[in-house]
Order: structure tokens, then C-alpha cells, then sequence
């Protein structure tokens, strides 16, 4: 189910186990040069775009196998920057599948490789660089998310707008 609310949150350590498969399967289309794995990656993330996490595939397999042995990780993120984030995620694995669909494979391996690279910082730290971009764009007035103030990026020496 959809849902609406901007104050919507989800567990760091779905986020993170999601992210962790995301980088499994981002090597493995690397290695295996398998446009089923990039096909599914980048239906994932049109699902968690549109904010469907719950029948997400990824986020479901994370959430019943891995996020419970994370247990020590029990923050939440608010959900419109890991949505962004998802949208980044959606136009790069695009971006992959159309690489294999022209067989540029140099291209498509970068393209997984940066996903890859992305996935794994979100996956090990805890760092989401989507949701720094969200907070960012929020800053420079590029897009207005008045309710997610935790997202600003808040700059040494300047007071917020």
C-alpha cells in the first residue's frame, strides 16, 4: 500500500539489509552480465520510487532475512529521501539495461559498479549520498519538502533558512 504521509518513516536496518542486496546483485549482474538481475534491480526501485516498499522483492527478502539480525541498528529514516534516493537508483539501473540492451558493456559495467559503490556505503555506514543529493536540493530551494527538516544539509557557520 501507498502511503502519503511525508512523516513516514522505516527501519534503518531494512534500509540497510535492502541496500546490502542491492550491492549482491549489482556485482552479480556485473559478473554474470545478466539482464534478468539488472531487470529486477531496476523494477525494485520503480517499486520503492512509487513508494510501494512493503511489495518491494528486495525489501521484503531483507526485512524477513537479514534486517533481524540487525537488531542493534534501531533508528528510522524518513521515507521521502530514501524514495529519491530509489529514483536514483531506478534511472541508473535504467540506464544499465539499456547499456545491455545495446551491448555497451563498458557502460553498463560502470553503471553497476557506481550502484554498487553506492549501495555498499548505504549498506555498511549507513551513508545514503541519495538522501545527502535530497537535503541538498532542499537547501538550494531546488525542491520543497518543508516537512522533512532533518533533511537540510546544515552548512558550518550558517543558520538555517
Amino acid at each position: 500500500m501507498k502511503h502519503q504521509n511525508k512523516f513516514f518513516t522505516i527501519p534503518a536496518s531494512g534500509v540497510r539489509a535492502t541496500a546490502f542486496l542491492v550491492f549482491i546483485l549489482s556485482l552479480a549482474a556485473m559478473i554474470y552480465n545478466s539482464y534478468i538481475l539488472i531487470g529486477l534491480l531496476a523494477y525494485d526501485f520503480l517499486i520503492r520510487t512509487l513508494g510501494y516498499f512493503k511489495i518491494s522483492i528486495l525489501a521484503l527478502i531483507a526485512r524477513k532475512t537479514i534486517a533481524p539480525r540487525l537488531s542493534f541498528i534501531n533508528n528510522f529514516n524518513r521515507v521521502n529521501p530514501k524514495r529519491f534516493a530509489a529514483l536514483i537508483g531506478f534511472l541508473l539501473s535504467l540506464s544499465t539495461l539499456i547499456f545491455h540492451i545495446f551491448d555497451l558493456t563498458g557502460y553498463m559495467n560502470i553503471t553497476l559498479a557506481v550502484l554498487a559503490f553506492f549501495s555498499f556505503l548505504e549498506s555498511a555506514f549507513g551513508f545514503c549520498a541519495g538522501c545527502k543529493l535530497y537535503g541538498l536540493l532542499i537547501k538550494m530551494k531546488l525542491i520543497k519538502d518543508e516537512l522533512c527538516e532533518d533533511c537540510v544539509i546544515r552548512f558550518p557557520g550558517k543558520k538555517a533558512a
